[in-house]
């Protein structure tokens, strides 16, 4: 059967507007779906028009676009379009997307059901978990509630008593606002540079700062877990891999550590080679952290995510799926990416300079957060930080452009005074 609500709530471009994107065209009445692409081609062919002119309209569908129609044929789509020029009122609307979102959340459903029994790798459980609570929030969201007055005292009290996770480096805390749930930070450095170490000082630090039930979760996909576990524990109590060594056979690294990051658990490290994001959501739900460092998001298998458009794009998308994963469980995250070959030896790359991200990895984050290395020798131990991008900014603090020295050897930056 032909659907007329959904045809009829296409006939301003304003509604066209609205409802086309959520229409799944593949799962229409065969006519519908036809009439639909029609309405496409009007409003791209009639740029100007607020509103479908069926007149027009018909005479573009029977002379262009489908000359070859039976009598019968032709006498259908006539009195359809005939039906269809009338206008609809709100609880049409409404029941329209409620009906577009279970339409498309079957389509869905049956496709990936598709997949898997045709033997694609697919976690059909977690999957169908997912989609199944995006079409119930998405309907959620239609249903009518009262609109709820900001509590501007709540808002402010958090800026007001500096609370939130704080950086080991009085220069990031310059610039930087504590960081809170939500809060989406990219660490970028050139390969070798020492970025392992500079997130295991900062990890080391914030652990003892996260509230009394929460953690920070370290994930990686990149360095095994031995040597991140090493360079925290380097971080954390200041000391060479050499004296851990003599700590351990003294019988004192293992209660010096968890002092030293306050307490048992503080830090969670975990690989994740292989994982799909649906693991990796799942494991951070289960930890519930206040902190996830994510070393790398770029190599997460996302499941379902298409893979055919451009990388920048494509890891965009990457990026703002965990972003908004934090938003919704209350965690920052601070995501580690690479500086591509123009920032190789500056002291201060720029934004565009992440690698395999135009505008992409970006536009999803808070703050990008650079760490240079001069080609100068006679600077091999002094690693540069800043901020090109900073909507956690202190007032009159957008980007520190601080200079540290690297001990790689404890894994720690020390602020140089200028």
């Amino acid at each position: 059967m032909i659907d007329l609500s959904l045809l009829r709530c296409l006939r301003t471009r304003t509604d066209y507007d609205i409802f086309r994107s959520s229409v799944p065209l593949n799962a229409l009445e065969p006519r519908t779906k036809t009439l639909v692409e029609d309405i496409d081609k009007y409003y791209v062919e009639f740029k100007e028009h607020t509103s479908i002119d069926f007149i027009l309209f018909k005479d573009r569908f029977f002379s262009y676009w489908h000359r070859d129609l039976d009598a019968d044929q032709t006498s259908f789509y006539n009195k359809t379009l005939d039906r269809v020029d009338v206008e609809v009122d709100h609880n049409t609307k409404a029941i329209l997307i409620n009906s577009l979102v279970e339409l498309k959340y079957a389509t869905d459903a049956a496709n990936l059901l598709s997949q898997y029994n045709a033997g694609d790798e697919i976690s059909i459980v977690n999957v169908m978990q997912e989609l199944t609570d995006n079409a119930v929030n998405r309907l959620q969201q239609r249903e009518r509630r009262e609109y709820q007055e900001p509590d501007f005292a709540s808002l402010l009290l958090q800026d007001a008593d500096d609370s939130g996770l704080k950086w080991a480096n009085a220069s990031l805390n310059a610039a930087i606002r504590p960081l809170r749930g939500g809060d989406f930070i990219i660490a970028a450095g050139r390969p070798d540079t020492g970025k392992t170490s500079f997130i295991a000082h900062q990890a080391t630090n914030m652990a003892t700062q996260c509230d009394e039930d929460r953690c920070i979760l370290w994930l990686s996909n990149e360095g095994t877990r031995d040597s991140i576990v090493k360079r925290s524990l380097n971080a954390a109590i200041g000391v060479s891999t050499r004296e851990l060594v003599e700590l351990q056979q003294s019988g004192d690294l293992k209660e010096m550590y968890e002092s030293a990051i306050g307490g048992a658990g503080r830090l969670q490290i975990e690989e994740i080679v292989g994982w799909t994001d649906l693991e990796v959501k799942d494991l951070i739900e289960q930890v519930n952290p206040q902190l996830v460092i994510m070393d790398m998001i770029d190599k997460i298998n996302f499941i379902g995510m298409k893979r055919d458009g451009r990388t920048d794009e494509i890891l965009e998308a990457q990026y703002s799926s965990f972003r908004e994963h934090g938003i919704k469980n209350d965690y920052a995250t601070i995501a580690t990416s690479q500086i591509s070959g123009d920032g190789h030896g500056l002291e201060f790359p720029e934004m565009h300079m992440l690698k395999d991200s135009k505008t992409g990895k970006q536009g999803a984050c808070d703050v990008i957060l650079m760490i240079g290395k001069s080609d100068d020798p006679m600077k091999d131990n002094y690693r540069y930080l800043s901020t090109p991008k900073n909507k956690l900014a202190r007032e009159n603090c957008k980007d520190p452009r601080c200079t540290t020295l690297f001990n790689g050897n404890t894994s720690r930056y020390t602020d140089v005074q200028s």
